[in-house]
């Protein structure tokens, strides 16, 4: 039911802010005149002995949906990839459900304001994929507006197997991504379902060239690089062009800092999962530790030069490893390292002082991927459309496309991918034709399997590399959701906070300040309390607290 008053006056709101953000619309971003499908679209009446449903469907989770074509039409952010109406993955679900999905496309930048003006102005397509739908937004104009459709009954009734087994699985599900303490579910998730680890990558040509094993202390792998450092490691005749450690945007995406026994430099939860301790990684002892042994790092040339101001791309690191010049860098960077990528293997944290390394476990998941909204007539149709993706079958379709098409299966139960050379560069590019990924989340759920079953030897060395991370796995956070307020009441300080420490550590990192000086080092922890650590850090404990039901 529609909360008239209150709701006009909030669309009153938020059609002034998104009037004043959102660029004038020419005939390629405006949404579809009529959201519905047309009449002829609807399943045809089902007979006693024919297999139907009451909507007309043929049973959840068996394909095809319905016996004749439905028609659905959505919209969705642009993302770099072959556009949705013209994508692999439209005409293979088509073939396969009998549910024809079309989508209008909006550019990224401004996708959010534009599902608002919509939403505000009443004309909104079925359904918002990818649609970076909040807790607010659904409060707005789900629950209170009634807008956006509550999934949660729909998906109880049977009409999204894969999704509701997941769910049943795991507690955690609807009271993170629900409303009303999980007892409706206005927007679907994305699930990691299991363990997603990303990894550091280490050379491992260049440890077995120095003769020794993956380094388990820091020591070791400190005499480790300084080896990569005095000799010609990688046996080009150049002794002096070996990068130890390198990584673009900043040294913090090394995530080096895992080696003391923290797994961000924010906002964590001490003593990590179920203590329900919020406290900020920035102003402990290990991260002055970190920082510490970083500056060492860079003194000694095992930190490249460029890392720290921030002055190195994706595609220079990628340069220099398919060289054969970088010894560890992160998982993105090694992920695109061309010819020498399978040289790296998993990078495993060391211990320090007697200390426990950790590792940084994936969350549940990510918040408000999908909408339905109430000009949906074919709601039933759309979610089991939708919960192909959320099954190990259909998140591999996803990601990795068709057999036969885009890779072949193998005698050991591995695939082998495959693509043709003569018309792309490369995999990815291939890949761009039929995966559906983007610049914001989507509805489906991962898989460990993909990178298990994927024969390319980075992916092999990825899986190895996240197997032997399980003992060090913890979680950053509990997965909380603030409130309006509470980010409002943090979105300058959490600024001012991150600016803070960029500035700072890089200045300690390459030898501007002394990170072992007690007053400097003093100085920069003050520096946090004036930007308003302390409320930061209430303001989290606020929601710990309301996640453990304190």
């Amino acid at each position: 039911m529609k909360k008239a008053l209150s709701l006009i006056l909030a669309l009153i709101l938020v059609m002034a802010l998104f009037a004043g953000c959102a660029p004038a619309d020419d005939e390629s971003s405006k949404p579809a005149e009529s959201s519905k499908p047309a009449e002829s679209s609807k399943p045809a009446e089902s007979e006693e002995d024919d297999g139907l449903d009451e909507y007309g469907l043929y049973p959840a989770g068996t394909y095809p949906i319905s016996p004749e074509v439905i028609e659905i039409h959505g919209a969705r952010p642009q993302n770099g990839r072959v556009a949705w109406n013209d994508n692999m993955q439209r005409q293979w679900m088509t073939e396969m459900t009998n549910v024809d999905v079309t989508m209008d496309e909006y550019p990224g930048d401004v996708w959010v304001e534009k599902q608002g003006v919509m939403l505000a102005g009443g004309t909104y397509p079925e359904f918002f994929y990818m649609a970076n739908c909040g807790k607010d937004t659904q409060i707005l104009y789900g629950l209170d507006g009634g807008y956006l459709i509550d999934l949660k009954p729909y998906i109880e009734a049977g009409n999204m197997p894969n999704f509701k087994a997941i769910a049943d699985g795991d507690e955690r599900i609807y009271k993170v991504f629900g409303l009303e303490d999980g007892a409706s579910l206005y927007a679907l998730p994305w699930l990691a379902n299991g363990l997603q680890e990303a990894t550091i990558g280490i050379n491992g040509k260049w440890i077995e060239n120095a003769g020794k094993e993956m380094p388990t202390t820091l020591e070791e792998l400190e005499e480790l690089m300084q080896i990569w450092i005095d000799e010609d490691i990688n046996q080009d005749g150049d002794p002096a062009n070996e990068i130890p450690m390198a990584s673009t945007y900043s040294f913090y995406w090394l995530n080096m800092y895992v080696n003391f026994g923290l797994t961000n430099d924010g906002i964590w939860e001490a003593d990590y999962e179920g203590s329900g301790i919020a406290s900020y990684a920035a102003l402990t002892q290990n991260y002055r530790d970190y920082v510490i042994w970083m500056a060492k790092c860079y003194q000694n040339e095992w930190l490249d030069r460029r890392t720290p101001g921030c002055v190195i791309n994706d595609e220079a690191i990628a340069a220099d490893a398919t060289a054969g010049l970088v010894g560890i860098m992160y998982q993105a960077n090694y992920g695109n390292a061309g010819a020498t990528k399978d040289e790296f293997v998993g990078f495993i944290p060391v211990p320090y002082n007697g200390q426990d390394p950790v590792w940084f476990k994936a969350g549940v998941g990510n918040h408000g991927v999908m909408t339905v909204t109430d000009a949906c007539e074919n709601v039933e149709a759309l979610l089991r459309y939708i919960d192909f993706y959320y099954g190990e079958e259909g998140a591999t379709q996803f990601s990795y496309g068709k057999e036969g098409y885009s890779y072949l299966m193998k005698d050991d139960g591995t695939w082998e991918t495959i693509f043709d050379e003569s018309q792309y560069e490369n995999w990815t590019e291939f890949q761009n034709t039929f995966s559906i990924q983007g610049n914001f989340y989507f509805p489906t759920a991962y898989y460990p399997a993909w990178d298990a079953a994927d024969a390319r030897p980075a992916q092999a060395n990825s899986v190895k590399a996240r197997q032997a991370l399980l003992p060090y796995a913890r979680a950053a956070i509990p997965p909380v959701t603030l409130t309006t307020e509470q980010s409002e009441e943090i979105s300058v300080i959490s600024t001012d906070l991150a600016n803070w420490k960029d500035t700072q550590i890089v200045e300690f990192v390459i030898g501007d300040k002394d990170p072992t000086d007690d007053a400097q080092w003093q100085e920069y922890i003050d520096g946090y309390y004036a930007r308003g650590v302390e409320t930061f850090i209430e303001v989290y404990q606020e929601a710990f607290d309301a996640y453990y039901g304190k």
